[in-house]
């Protein structure tokens, strides 16, 4: 009966089960989900892929679901754009058939992205003068930014230049190569690389392994300052010690003798200044006679 109030019902353990009219008209494992947006079998998820629209039940963990190939873990795709839709944050789109493509030669601000048709021949992205990037597109750098992990730019104007060992910039095509020294600026693509593109997937997992690597060089500066810290402090104790040392055999070589009125002890072997016409006083006859020696 609770059924026909909604579509979950309360269980004694705390969890909501789904009624019947909730899951029934749920996709089978590996079948296409697109509409359904749900999977009947438990562990099972409906994954939206960004490259190519299609939408299907796959195994899924939701502790340890990632993006991987372009499959958008379930509870991120949902909200995908509509037909012709701005997609540019969402990166995904509601239909099937439908892919996030980028218009070229706009970045920043005025960055746009649109839910399009996709099809076999895809004329909005074939030909030099093509006003679109096909999907693909978003798992690269923005102008001007970072690209050392994505190796590729969003604009078609721009390359990927490897300018250090940990340091590459989407820069104007041919700029790098005209300003920077000879040796110091090169071309950093997968191409160059003969490696495949990275998927949005591989591409997140490599923006994690850059930031690891900062992390460890991070963890190496700290190390060595700690290093030379006690290095430093060690040479100091060294160095207390041994003057130490000094002031003790001057002692015994010297000896000693105590003012007169009872204070701090100095040595005779030691210079002092002494008051004119002032009276030295101790308290044995050695001592007075060093004393007189002022």
């Amino acid at each position: 009966e609770a059924c026909d109030f909604g579509s979950g019902v309360g269980g004694g353990d705390g969890d909501e089960w789904l009624c019947p009219s909730a899951w029934s008209n749920c996709s089978a494992k590996y079948q296409p989900c697109g509409e359904t947006k749900c999977c009947k079998e438990p562990n099972f998820g409906c994954f939206r892929n960004a490259l190519t629209g299609e939408a299907e039940c796959r195994e899924y963990t939701e502790k340890d679901c990632v993006e991987v190939n372009g499959w958008k873990c379930p509870g991120t795709w949902e909200v995908c754009a509509t037909d012709y839709g701005n997609c540019r944050d969402s990166l995904c789109c509601e239909s099937e058939n439908f892919a996030c493509k980028r218009r070229r030669n706009l970045y920043g601000d005025k960055a746009l992205a649109s839910c399009r048709p996709t099809s076999a021949s895809d004329s909005d992205c074939d030909g030099p003068v093509a006003h679109w990037l096909c999907p693909g597109w978003e798992r690269c750098s923005e102008p001007m930014e970072d690209c050392f992990a994505t190796r590729c730019c969003m604009d078609s104007d721009f390359t990927c230049y490897k300018e250090t060992e940990h340091k590459a910039s989407c820069l104007p095509t041919g700029r790098c190569l005209s300003e920077m020294p000879s040796g110091l600026c090169t071309e950093w693509s997968w191409t160059m690389q003969s490696s495949p593109p990275p998927t949005a997937g591989s591409a997140a997992a490599m923006r994690l392994q850059a930031e690891e690597e900062e992390v460890r060089l991070l963890g190496g500066v700290i190390f060595g300052i700690t290093i030379g810290a006690v290095c430093a402090i060690s040479l100091l104790g060294f160095a207390v010690a041994m003057l130490w040392r000094y002031l003790k055999e001057h002692e015994r070589k010297y000896g000693k003798v105590l003012r007169s009125d009872g204070g701090v002890a100095e040595m005779t072997g030691l210079p002092r200044l002494c008051a004119v016409g002032a009276t030295q006083e101790a308290s044995n006859g050695d001592v007075r006679g060093a004393a007189g020696a002022c």
